[in-house]
């Protein structure tokens, strides 16, 4: 009998030794005026840069939402076969990928409501770099960008009461990903402390947007039919596990 054969994707094998130096990079921008509510301050925004090297080849990629891992379980499920065809020459799959999510988000955006969101709340907060600081690798251009584009867009001053937050005793239901570097489950913790009657979920092992993850429907429309976050029985989520890894692109290992 012969030797087993090689596994179909072979990562420790694959993808570790393609990569001959990896770097993270944290880049702190600091507030203007710090962001503050009732039960936490913010005085910068913290983004994470990842910096690649192997065979001379040098590539950098950005983290534009919180410096943790992972977004969506599916898209993280694909990237080793994606990463393994582009090192091979393919870089179509993983373009298309990266277009598909881009095209997602265009489409699911208003481009007047980001403006007249941004232009009232965040940027009069960004900050100019320190005199004599050395440039970043993202350098002004969005911040300019977003300046440039507020100067022009109508947009009305913030009542002096925007940042607090009252306290609500309205039942509330907060659900988290546990690996959701956009809201994160801190987020909610936050949240939870003028909600008196809200009750924090958080989901194993899932990232951005659970509503309607496993059996979240059915816990929500419970919730809602009770008018009350007491007694939900959630032991279901226990069950409820993130996409398996794929091993190419017909999927996870049966």
């Amino acid at each position: 009998m012969g030797p087993a054969p090689p596994p179909a994707f072979p990562l420790e094998h694959e993808v570790v030794p393609a990569v001959g130096r990896v770097d993270l990079v944290v880049v702190r921008l600091p507030f203007v005026t710090p962001f503050a509510i009732s039960s936490a301050v913010w005085s910068a925004k913290e983004a994470l840069l990842l910096r690649l090297e192997t065979d001379g080849v040098i590539g950098w990629g950005e983290c534009v939402a919180d410096p943790d891992p992972f977004y969506a379980p599916e898209t993280t499920a694909l990237l080793p076969p994606l990463i393994r065809q582009a090192r091979q020459g393919d870089l179509a799959p993983l373009a298309a990928q990266g277009i598909l999510a881009v095209t997602d988000i265009q489409a699911g955006m208003s481009r007047p409501l980001q403006l007249s969101v941004l232009c009232s709340e965040d940027v009069p907060l960004y900050a100019d770099p320190a005199p004599g600081a050395a440039p970043t690798f993202l350098g002004n251009g969005a911040r300019e960008a977003f300046r440039g584009l507020c100067a022009e867009w109508p947009r009305a001053p913030l009542d002096p009461a925007f940042h607090e937050a009252p306290r609500l005793e309205v039942p509330a239901l907060l659900l988290s990903g546990e690996a959701d570097p956009v809201t994160p489950p801190r987020w909610a913790d936050m949240a939870a402390a003028t909600l008196p009657a809200s009750r924090r979920i958080t989901v194993p092992g899932q990232g951005h947007g659970v509503f309607a993850r496993g059996c979240i429907p059915r816990i929500v429309a419970e919730f809602v039919k009770r008018g009350s976050a007491d007694g939900l029985d959630v032991s279901c989520l226990d069950r409820l596990r993130p996409s398996p890894i794929f091993l190419d692109l017909q999927g996870g290992s049966p």
